[in-house]
């Protein structure tokens, strides 16, 4: 179900804003875009995308939507049209991501993932030319902050913003400065 309030869209389920709409590109700020891809929520690829990625726990609420993608016709970047609420997110975070999840992926990281981590990190020193203890990086959406954590293991100042209260306190924990999205620029 779809309404708007304030010239903001957004969509409900089950009583819970689940998605809004974003009105402008969030790069350029552009009100023009062209559709790139949509897709049901509910089709089979998507729905075994969160079958698989989040282990059977995503609550689907949002089936009757539709995955938007669209291109900004200023600039060219593409994005998408409809995005999660903070309530989806907390859901998200809370329910459909475990609590165990941490231990689960330092279970399963192999070498190559490390490594992996490890060469985006040199090259953001080597693009911007300059030593590590001289460049702050913002990771947003940090997750269990292992990039985070390896910027910092080069010695790069490393602030980081994320929802999750969980992840907050463990990248509190392995001294991550935190940043509240909530408090961040518009642009």
């Amino acid at each position: 179900q779809e309404f708007s309030w304030m010239g903001v869209i957004s969509m409900r389920a089950n009583d819970m804003e689940i998605l809004r709409k974003r009105e402008r590109c969030p790069s350029c700020g552009s009100t023009d875009h062209v559709p790139v891809h949509v897709e049901p929520y509910a089709s089979p690829g998507l729905r075994k995308y969160f079958d698989d990625h989040y282990m059977g726990r995503a609550s689907l609420a949002f089936v009757g939507f539709n995955y938007e993608l669209v291109e900004c016709v200023n600039c060219t970047l593409a994005y998408q049209l409809y995005v999660p609420t903070d309530a989806l997110l907390s859901e998200i975070y809370d329910v459909w991501i475990p609590k165990s999840a941490r231990e689960e992926l330092r279970k399963a990281s192999q070498l190559d993932d490390y490594r992996y981590l490890s060469e985006q990190v040199q090259f953001l020193i080597q693009h911007l030319r300059l030593p590590p203890h001289a460049i702050n990086v913002l990771d947003f959406g940090f997750g269990w902050a292992e990039w985070a954590s390896m910027a910092m293991a080069y010695g790069c100042n490393v602030s980081g913003a994320e929802l999750s209260d969980e992840r907050k306190a463990y990248a509190r924990s392995v001294g991550i400065k935190l940043v509240d999205a909530h408090e961040l620029p518009a642009n």
